[in-house]
């Protein structure tokens, strides 16, 4: 939670990079490009119109979503719990205390599992605040290849992993299990190469449901 407090501020990045030297060079970009605002948003708004149908209705929380320039411009109401100080964009209220959460239609969980220490413990308490029938969407880098992956399970020899701010490395196999032991249908998984304008990279898109009353 400290470590999140100033995120992708000033004081944040001096930090980083002192442990993470060539952090420097992308530092101004992670997360404000605008090649990774339109990728992202553009891929998230396309697989959830595949998988479900908003309407306006719908409330959409981003949990850990900074200023909130992730949510997609589907109708209803749209907040954003985070813990930094940075403002909301317009359109989007922030919520300040996790005790002010409340039960939403659609919560999005993008680029924070690989973040936590105990990440199903974080799922299983996002899906606390989706509705009955609502949904879950869960976003994850995919930095280890199927292939590498494969053959470091089967006895070859280990290989270079980067050591940055992400402590966890997911597969489908691994986001798919993850929502379901939170207790989570599984609507849709799938994996995408983005471009996000300071590097390329691999994507996993998952969608989970809750159980209705019914």
């Amino acid at each position: 939670m400290r470590l999140y407090l100033d995120y992708r501020s000033p004081s944040y990045n001096q930090e980083r990079i002192l442990y993470e030297p060539s952090y420097a060079s992308i530092a101004d970009d992670v997360g404000q490009h605008e090649v990774e605002i339109h990728t992202r948003t553009a891929a998230l708004k396309d697989f959830l119109n595949q998988n479900l149908t908003p309407n306006r209705a719908f409330t959409i929380l981003d949990y850990g979503g900074s200023d909130g320039k992730f949510v997609p411009d589907f109708p209803g109401k749209k907040f954003v719990y985070e813990i930094s100080d940075i403002d909301p964009i317009p359109g989007v209220t922030r919520i300040k205390s996790e005790s002010d959460l409340s039960q939403y239609s659609l919560v999005l969980l993008a680029h924070v599992i690989e973040h936590v220490p105990h990440p199903l413990d974080l799922v299983r308490k996002v899906t606390s605040y989706i509705e009955p029938g609502g949904y879950l969407y869960l976003e994850t880098p995919q930095e280890i290849a199927d292939d590498d992956r494969n053959r470091f399970l089967h006895g070859a020899s280990p290989f270079d992993i980067a050591i940055h701010e992400h402590i966890n490395s997911y597969c489908k196999s691994a986001v798919t299990g993850l929502l379901e032991s939170a207790g989570l249908n599984i609507v849709a998984v799938q994996t995408g190469q983005v471009d996000v304008g300071w590097a390329r990279a691999v994507h996993i898109r998952a969608l989970g449901r809750k159980g209705s009353l019914e």
